[in-house]
């Protein structure tokens, strides 16, 4: 007679419940503008259709603009010169290309496809953009505004939003690298130079923020998308065969 495996769906429905993926980013310490990104983190998720952060800010308000750049396709940019810019009202955009700012390079083998600005509080952004070779504040595409929580609240204690699989060119089980940075992209002398401070996830600019200076980012955060459900039931199946066979 065959033996009933009553916990069988118990198994299937842990496995899938168990391939979601969360992680959580630290702030690297730093406090040049304050401490609100440098002092806090970032937690992402996913629930296979879309990619949830919730950013926890640390000390001090954050008046200025979070920006996280994504490489999770082929090509993009591997740098932001400080050339060739052409003036954009739009701080999300500024903030994005460095506008009128300092170099920032992204260090070997990342290369940036997209980048999110948040800026919560006046001249706002909550927008993702492609961020292609050579891009500048005209050829940072918009693909998508993502409903911000507390959006407009600049001392509120989290902000979570969500952006499609899609919108990033990515599908279930890939891995995507990405960097974060804090800038004021209206300058601190009310040009429209981007002034950017040592605050970041994880990444470390040194013990001053490096303002219009030159900029290199190494060493990347990673992300792992929650796999097919089929991948995590195959492994729960193959795990009770095995306890079945010792049986």
């Amino acid at each position: 007679m065959k033996t009933q495996t009553p916990f069988l769906p118990i198994l299937i429905a842990a496995a899938m419940a168990g391939s979601a993926h969360a992680a959580l980013y630290l702030g690297n310490g730093s406090t040049g503008f304050g401490g609100p990104i440098g002092t806090g983190s970032l937690q992402v998720t996913d629930d296979g259709t879309n990619l949830s952060f919730t950013l926890t800010r640390g000390t001090a308000a954050l008046n200025d603009t979070f920006v996280i750049y994504f490489d999770s396709a082929a090509g993009g940019a591997t740098a932001l010169p400080n050339s060739g810019e052409i003036g954009s009202p739009f701080v999300g955009r500024r903030a994005v290309v460095n506008e009128f700012g300092s170099d920032l390079t992204f260090g070997s083998g990342f290369s940036s496809d997209f980048a999110f600005a948040l800026k919560v509080n006046g001249s706002a952004s909550n927008h993702l953009f492609t961020t292609p070779s050579g891009v500048n504040a005209n050829t940072a595409t918009f693909i998508t505004t993502a409903a911000v929580s507390n959006f407009g609240n600049a001392t509120a204690a989290t902000y979570s939003w969500t952006i499609p699989l899609s919108s990033l060119d990515l599908t279930l089980g890939e891995t995507f690298d990405f960097h974060t940075t804090y800038l004021n992209p209206n300058g601190g002398d009310g040009s429209d130079a981007s002034f950017r401070s040592n605050e970041a996830m994880v990444n470390s600019m040194g013990a001053s923020s490096p303002g219009f200076g030159a900029v290199t980012l190494s060493s990347p955060l990673s992300y792992t998308v929650t796999p097919e459900p089929g991948v995590a039931i195959l492994g729960s199946l193959g795990f009770l065969m095995l306890l079945r066979r010792r049986k």
